[in-house]
């Protein structure tokens, strides 16, 4: 009932799980493994061989080699890939476990994990990948068929040339200051990416009135009924990603520490986003108790030096009472969190 979702939803904001609020939660770092870097290293010999023949000029012949055969479909073989589905099984795991009740639709991801193999790991247990593509992605209209063709029909129908997009695409135009920003929706194919995938796919085209300079964005899901509003609301929920990374170089030291060991590098990195994740439950609690939902990592860390101080002034005043009125109290108080100190 409506009432016991309530109460649900109640229980996680009472202690400190925002993920209704638009806020994300990091949970694993990545690590390669002997595998990765011989494949990482031979891409990298592989690229800098044709950056380097198309300077002298020769360039590679088009199609495939005269008698190459199909290779078996192996799994994606990247240490992003093997962590990403370690992480996903065990949280849609435990959701279905704790939290029946609660359908997920969509998931939501980077650019480099927008990718057929992700969308099957995905698609095993019914969710809907939204991502982003690059504004140069090879995408294609479906192939409009022949009711009288005899031969077996086409999927990839004309490439699409996303400066000359049809008026019946077209969803949205918003005039802001300078810039004008056009919003189509339409379906189509990316054959490099997802083969014979169907996919819904919103491209914003936004013009800068001064000079006509044109950026333009892709956004695609596998839901090809999700209308495009609702997908760039979704999308945009991906940025607070950005914010954790922000967080943690600039309150706890993963842009300046000094370590170079492979162990201790990745204790740090660790440690430096388990100490966001720390910060985010610690915040949520003060925000409700102090009901200020503008309190920052900023305030939460002087929050924590003001209690400190205290509580080393509170010491210095039980050994002698008269202490708090000596003039010479602030000469004397030596704070319990220096480095250097005998």
């Amino acid at each position: 009932s409506e009432d016991r979702w309530t109460q649900f939803w109640q229980k996680i904001d009472r202690y400190g799980f925002y993920y209704i609020k638009k806020r994300s939660h990091p949970i694993q770092q990545v690590i390669y493994n002997a595998s990765d870097k011989i494949r990482i290293a031979e891409y990298k010999s592989k690229k800098a061989k044709q950056i380097a023949s198309k300077k002298e000029g020769i360039t590679a012949p088009k199609g495939r080699k005269k008698g190459t055969k199909n290779k078996p479909r192996v799994e994606n073989p990247t240490a992003s890939f093997r962590a990403f589905k370690i992480i996903f099984n065990k949280i849609t795991a435990l959701i279905t476990a704790t939290c029946p009740n609660i359908k997920i639709s969509y998931l939501i991801v980077d650019t480099a994990y927008g990718t057929l193999a992700y969308y099957e790991l995905s698609n095993a247990v019914k969710l809907h990948i939204i991502s982003k593509f690059k504004s140069v992605a090879s995408l294609h209209f479906p192939f409009e068929k022949n009711a009288t063709a005899k031969r077996r029909p086409r999927i990839y129908g004309a490439k699409i040339d996303t400066s000359l997009l049809a008026d019946s695409c077209l969803k949205k135009v918003q005039n802001d200051q300078d810039y004008k920003t056009e919003t189509y929706q339409l379906q189509a194919y990316a054959k490099n990416t997802f083969g014979q995938k169907l996919l819904n796919i919103v491209i914003q085209r936004k013009t800068r009135l001064s000079d006509g300079k044109v950026a333009t964005n892709i956004w695609f899901t596998t839901d090809l009924y999700l209308d495009f509003q609702t997908l760039l609301d979704y999308y945009s929920l991906r940025f607070q990603i950005e914010f954790d990374f922000r967080d943690a170089k600039q309150h706890f030291g993963l842009s300046d520490f000094k370590n170079y060991k492979e162990q201790n590098l990745t204790n740090f990195v660790n440690l430096s986003f388990t100490m966001c994740l720390i910060a985010k439950v610690q915040l949520a609690h003060y925000r409700k108790t102090f009901n200020a939902p503008k309190l920052s990592i900023i305030d939460l860390k002087l929050i924590y030096k003001a209690r400190f101080t205290a509580k080393s002034i509170l010491k210095l005043v039980r050994k002698d009472s008269n202490t708090i009125f000596n003039e010479q109290f602030c000469e004397q108080f030596m704070p319990q969190d220096l480095i250097n100190v005998t």
